[in-house]
Protein backbone atom coordinates (compact mmCIF):
# COMPACT_ATOMS: atom_id res chain seq x y z
CA UNK A 1 0.00 0.00 0.00
CA UNK A 2 1.09 3.36 -0.44
CA UNK A 3 1.30 6.21 1.62
CA UNK A 4 -0.68 8.70 -0.39
CA UNK A 5 -3.11 6.58 -0.48
CA UNK A 6 -3.91 5.24 3.01
CA UNK A 7 -6.24 7.29 5.71
CA UNK A 8 -5.78 6.39 9.07
CA UNK A 9 -9.56 5.29 10.26
CA UNK A 10 -8.96 4.01 13.71
CA UNK A 11 -6.60 5.39 16.72
CA UNK A 12 -6.48 2.81 19.70
CA UNK A 13 -5.91 2.53 22.98
CA UNK A 14 -3.72 -0.12 22.80
CA UNK A 15 -1.93 -2.88 20.81
CA UNK A 16 -4.60 -5.67 21.28
CA UNK A 17 -7.17 -3.21 20.10
CA UNK A 18 -5.68 -2.23 17.25
CA UNK A 19 -4.97 -5.58 16.31
CA UNK A 20 -8.82 -6.89 16.77
CA UNK A 21 -9.93 -3.66 14.56
CA UNK A 22 -7.30 -4.20 11.92
CA UNK A 23 -8.93 -8.51 11.97
CA UNK A 24 -12.26 -7.41 12.29
CA UNK A 25 -11.66 -5.22 9.02
CA UNK A 26 -9.35 -7.55 7.31
CA UNK A 27 -12.31 -10.62 7.63
CA UNK A 28 -14.13 -8.46 5.77
CA UNK A 29 -12.23 -7.78 2.87
CA UNK A 30 -10.77 -4.67 4.10
CA UNK A 31 -7.13 -4.67 3.61
CA UNK A 32 -5.50 -2.75 6.79
CA UNK A 33 -2.36 -1.71 8.02
CA UNK A 34 -1.47 -1.17 11.93
CA UNK A 35 1.59 1.41 12.77
CA UNK A 36 3.03 2.26 15.78
CA UNK A 37 2.21 -0.88 17.38
CA UNK A 38 6.43 -1.33 18.61
CA UNK A 39 6.23 2.00 20.21
CA UNK A 40 3.88 1.05 23.19
CA UNK A 41 6.77 0.79 25.56
CA UNK A 42 7.64 4.28 24.61
CA UNK A 43 4.36 5.90 26.23
CA UNK A 44 5.53 8.03 29.06
CA UNK A 45 9.22 9.01 27.49
CA UNK A 46 6.91 10.59 24.31
CA UNK A 47 3.44 11.81 24.28
CA UNK A 48 0.95 8.94 24.33
CA UNK A 49 -1.08 10.47 21.17
CA UNK A 50 2.28 10.08 19.18
CA UNK A 51 2.91 6.59 20.11
CA UNK A 52 -1.17 5.25 20.31
CA UNK A 53 -1.46 2.21 18.01
CA UNK A 54 -3.48 3.17 13.92
CA UNK A 55 -5.56 1.42 12.48
CA UNK A 56 -4.86 2.59 8.28
CA UNK A 57 -6.44 1.86 5.31
CA UNK A 58 -6.82 2.65 1.38
CA UNK A 59 -8.44 5.91 0.79
CA UNK A 60 -11.38 3.86 -1.18
CA UNK A 61 -11.88 1.51 2.09
CA UNK A 62 -12.17 4.31 4.69
CA UNK A 63 -15.94 4.51 4.45
CA UNK A 64 -16.96 1.51 4.79
CA UNK A 65 -14.28 0.37 7.48
CA UNK A 66 -15.38 3.15 9.42
CA UNK A 67 -19.16 1.91 9.01
CA UNK A 68 -18.40 -1.73 10.15
CA UNK A 69 -16.22 0.01 13.06
CA UNK A 70 -19.61 2.03 14.12
CA UNK A 71 -21.85 -1.11 13.71
CA UNK A 72 -19.48 -3.46 15.44
CA UNK A 73 -17.28 -1.77 18.07
CA UNK A 74 -19.57 1.40 19.05
CA UNK A 75 -22.25 -0.94 20.41
CA UNK A 76 -19.78 -3.58 22.15
CA UNK A 77 -18.79 -0.29 24.02
CA UNK A 78 -22.02 1.14 24.79
CA UNK A 79 -23.00 -2.31 26.40
CA UNK A 80 -19.55 -2.29 28.51
CA UNK A 81 -20.00 1.47 29.71
CA UNK A 82 -23.49 0.07 31.10
CA UNK A 83 -22.19 -2.84 33.48
CA UNK A 84 -20.36 -0.22 35.57
CA UNK A 85 -20.58 -0.98 39.10
CA UNK A 86 -23.63 -1.59 40.54
CA UNK A 87 -25.65 -1.08 43.77
CA UNK A 88 -27.40 -4.39 45.28
CA UNK A 89 -31.26 -3.71 45.98
CA UNK A 90 -31.48 -6.27 48.75
CA UNK A 91 -28.25 -5.38 50.77
CA UNK A 92 -27.07 -2.06 49.47
CA UNK A 93 -23.20 -3.43 48.94
CA UNK A 94 -21.64 -1.96 45.95
CA UNK A 95 -20.77 -4.80 43.45
CA UNK A 96 -17.99 -4.62 40.74
CA UNK A 97 -19.11 -4.29 36.89
CA UNK A 98 -18.04 -8.20 36.43
CA UNK A 99 -20.12 -9.73 39.22
CA UNK A 100 -23.56 -10.85 38.30
CA UNK A 101 -24.45 -11.54 41.79
CA UNK A 102 -23.64 -9.90 45.27
CA UNK A 103 -20.62 -10.90 46.32
CA UNK A 104 -22.28 -10.03 50.10
CA UNK A 105 -25.83 -11.80 49.59
CA UNK A 106 -25.77 -13.32 46.10
CA UNK A 107 -28.85 -11.20 44.82
CA UNK A 108 -29.24 -10.94 41.25
CA UNK A 109 -27.87 -7.95 39.39
CA UNK A 110 -30.83 -5.87 38.62
CA UNK A 111 -31.22 -5.39 34.93
CA UNK A 112 -30.35 -1.89 33.51
CA UNK A 113 -33.24 -1.81 31.14
CA UNK A 114 -36.30 -2.61 34.14
CA UNK A 115 -37.62 0.34 35.71
CA UNK A 116 -36.90 0.25 39.37
CA UNK A 117 -38.73 3.57 39.99
CA UNK A 118 -40.68 1.35 42.28
CA UNK A 119 -37.78 -0.20 44.25
CA UNK A 120 -36.73 2.31 47.54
Amino acid sequence: MKDSELREIYRARNVAEAELVSQALNAEGIRTQVINSALQNAVGDLPYLSVSPRVWVLEADAERALSLIRNRFQDAEQAAEQRAEWTCPRCAEVNGSAFDFCWKCAASRPDPNEDESHLR
